[in-house]
């Protein structure tokens, strides 16, 4: 006998309830509550799930340069390892979409623990190194790993990503750039130095001091402020991906002329056969 058509879409929709019943179940008793979706952490722990919503992670796979850049690879499932972790190859298999708890968080012990009348999730750690970003931010179009070993950040004294960047909001740890920058760069320097003895120079541990006395700080608006000129990026040639993702703090060329350019560009209709 045919089934009537509303019989069909409730049982339709409660196949789905159940396959997302089930998943979930799955998840419990696996005990991985890193990999489970952020709405769920965002329970208890709403001011990161705040951040992270909003965040270039939170929005990796949503972005509309993303989604344009991966209609012209033909939604190549290689895409997705980074800008959608979650995804799985059977269709409707999505947990989320972004880059979620489980790229940076890994449950170390899934014992779930109790206090005030609550249960709580097991331990849990944070991938903290740099090399643990570079899965994603450290080859291909995502450069900026492999310049970030090439710069004076990756020295002696070590500034990291996470020294640079919130991990929730991807932004910076700072208002603004001149502030983040300033916060080791415009530190005091000693007065006196048990190393001396030491071979080396002052900036192998000590950053190297910033002049503030410049026109490009103390100027006229706009004032360029350390990014400014030290993270500079630069799109390739079709303008789709980062040719430099301005993580080797070196001045570019491309610093001077994007405010400077127009000021030394060399009108074609001035100049003469052979000038």
């Amino acid at each position: 006998m045919r089934r009537p058509p509303g019989l069909r879409l409730w049982a339709a929709l409660l196949g789905l309830a159940l396959l997302v019943y089930s998943s979930a179940v799955v998840f419990a008793q696996e005990g991985e509550y890193a990999n489970r979706s952020p709405h769920l952490c965002g329970n208890c722990h709403e001011d990161e799930y705040d951040r992270w919503v909003r965040s270039d992670h939170g929005r990796a796979y949503d972005d509309e340069v993303f989604q344009a850049a991966w209609e012209r690879a033909r939604q190549a499932e290689a895409c997705l390892s980074c800008h959608s972790p979650s995804y799985g190859p059977v269709p409707g298999a999505w947990a989320f979409a972004g880059v979620g708890c489980g790229a940076c968080h890994r449950t170390i012990d899934d014992t779930r623990r109790e206090g005030d009348g609550y249960y709580y999730h097991g331990t849990m750690n944070v991938l903290s190194s740099a090399a643990d970003c570079a899965g994603c931010h450290g080859a291909d179009h995502a450069l900026t790993y492999g310049e970030w070993e090439l710069s004076a950040h990756n020295g002696p004294r070590v500034v990291d990503c996470f020294g640079c960047h919130e991990p929730h909001s991807t932004g910076i740890n700072a208002v603004d750039g001149a502030t983040l920058c300033g916060s080791c760069h415009l530190q005091e320097a000693p007065t006196t130095n048990p190393h001396m003895h030491q071979d080396g120079g002052c900036t192998d541990c000590h950053p190297a001091a910033v002049h503030t006395d410049n026109i490009h700080m103390q100027g006229a608006e706009p004032v360029a402020d350390c990014i400014a000129c030290h993270m500079v990026t630069e799109p390739d040639r079709y303008g789709r991906y980062l040719s430099n993702a301005g993580h080797t703090m070196q001045v570019e060329l491309a610093a001077c002329t994007n405010c400077h350019g127009d000021l030394h560009a060399l009108q074609s209709d001035t100049l003469s056969p052979g000038g």
